[in-house]
C-alpha cells in the first residue's frame, strides 16, 4: 500500500513497486490521478491495482483508512508512508488550518498507519515500510526504513 500515490514520489514508487511484480493498493486525494495511474500500471505492468481516495490530512483518516483496507481482506505486506504536505513562506502568515492538516498528515497519520499496520505485520511475522516523514523528504535523502521478519 502506497499512500501519496497520486503524484510525485509516490507516483514514481507505485510504478517500481509494479515493475518489479507487487500488486498494489494506492491511496491518495485525486481520485481521477489514482484511476490513471492504476490505468497506466494495468497496461504496462498487468498487476491488480486498487485505489482509494482518501486525505489523510483530516483527522481520524487514517484510522478509517485502516479499518476499510482490512475489512476488505486486504493484507499489507509493504506500506509505503508518502503522503506529505507542505506550506512554503513565513509560518506566522500560513492559516492555521494549513498548520493543523500538515500536522495531521505529516506526523500522526504517519505514526498511526505505522503502528497499525506495523502490528499486523509482527502478527504474521513478515513485512516492511518505508517512512517518508515529510514533505522535506521529497527533496532530500530524509528516508527511514524499516524491515520486519
Amino acid at each position: 500500500m502506497i499512500t501519496g500515490a497520486s503524484s510525485g514520489v509516490g507516483a514514481e514508487i507505485s510504478y517500481i513497486f509494479a515493475e518489479k511484480g507487487h500488486d498494489l493498493i494506492l491511496v491518495g486525494r485525486n481520485e481521477e490521478q489514482l484511476e490513471a495511474i492504476k490505468d497506466n500500471i494495468s497496461e504496462k505492468y498487468g498487476r491488480k491495482t486498487y485505489t482509494i481516495s482518501s486525505d489523510l490530512s483530516i483527522p481520524g483518516a487514517a484510522r478509517k483508512l485502516y479499518d476499510y483496507v482490512t475489512e476488505k481482506g486486504f493484507v499489507v505486506d509493504v506500506l509505503v508512508n508518502g503522503a506529505a504536505l507542505g506550506g512554503a513562506g513565513d509560518t506566522f502568515e500560513q492559516s492555521i488550518e494549513l498548520a493543523e492538516g500538515m500536522t495531521t498528515l505529516n506526523c500522526t497519520s504517519l505514526v498511526v498507519l505505522w503502528q497499525l499496520f506495523g502490528k499486523d505485520m509482527i502478527k504474521r511475522g513478515r513485512g516492511w515500510m518505508l517512512q517518508i516523514s515529510s514533505v522535506g523528504g521529497e527533496f532530500t535523502a530524509d528516508i527511514y526504513t524499516v524491515n520486519m521478519y
